[in-house]
């Protein structure tokens, strides 16, 4: 897809993400997050696994489609069936559910015990867009992936106590939107450019901020988000080689150093939630 509002260069072709996948895996990074309802994600992340010599190595995490009516076990057991063909695998790592209320489906909830048994699935989560949410999703027993969308901008998530709680109930937390879909690289004229130019006084702020550091806001998002417990997990979107292994770079020199991170948290002012979800963009 052309995914993102910072995405200048499209849908990468098939051979830049066979090498973004090989470069990937050689280099420690094992979980790929998709879903049925990325466009032709599946496909295109299938045939890169296929021509990897260490393919035992790859975690895949999939969505079931929003669209697929809930009525219906077969259905949901032929989209996952469907998923792991155009994957070429014969197992899915993470199979979570796109919106928080399908998480009480009783169709939903047999079919996870269903692929379990099966082996077709290892573990069920579900992809949240609030703390509100995501607390909802922390009391439910057989979730054990959490996907939220956490910044260095979204001091919500720190307030709530989300980290914690997760730590407790053993659910692994996966971060998406790190970047806010790359807005916080954009200058100020590619802000207008989006029809983003009312995020500019927020933005404002927080670049400042940033400049009190000694980091990019690259390096202080990884900074900080890697911080947060060792037990979560990253979810970094790119478009080019050339990024991932920048990103890579920066991941590597991150080292054992400690930023503190309650300063930041403390100074960071509250982000209405018309900037932080993209999905009110």
């Amino acid at each position: 897809m052309n995914y993102g509002i910072a995405n200048n260069t499209g849908q990468p072709s098939q051979e830049e993400i066979d090498q973004i996948v090989k470069y990937s895996v050689e280099n420690g990074i094992s979980y790929f997050d998709t879903a049925q309802s990325y466009g032709e994600s599946e496909n295109v992340l299938g045939k890169a696994i296929a021509k990897l010599e260490n393919k035992n190595l790859v975690k895949i995490i999939s969505k079931l489609s929003p669209n697929i009516l809930l009525d219906n076990n077969n259905r949901i057991i032929y989209s996952v069936e469907n998923s792991l063909e155009k994957l070429n695998i014969s197992q899915l790592y993470g199979f979570l559910a796109h919106r928080i209320e399908i998480i009480d489906s009783f169709h939903f909830q047999s079919v996870i015990k269903s692929l379990k048994s099966n082996k077709k699935i290892l573990k069920c989560g579900v992809s949240v867009y609030s703390p509100t949410e995501a607390l909802k999703a922390l009391e439910t027993p057989f979730i054990e992936i959490l996907q939220i969308p956490f910044n260095i901008l979204d001091k919500r998530w720190v307030e709530m106590d989300i980290f914690k709680r997760a730590e407790e109930k053993n659910i692994t937390l996966f971060f998406r939107s790190i970047f806010l879909q790359g807005l916080i690289f954009l200058r100020e004229d590619e802000l207008e450019k989006k029809g983003m130019g009312w995020a500019k006084p927020y933005l404002d702020v927080f670049h400042k901020l940033v400049k009190e550091t000694s980091f990019s806001p690259l390096e202080l998002s990884f900074r900080i988000l890697s911080n947060i417990s060792e037990n979560n997990v990253i979810i970094l979107g790119v478009e080019t080689i050339e990024q991932l292994k920048k990103n890579v770079e920066i991941i590597n020199n991150l080292n054992d150093y400690k930023f503190s991170t309650k300063s930041w948290w403390e100074q960071i002012p509250y982000i209405p939630r018309e900037l932080l979800n993209p999905s009110l963009w």
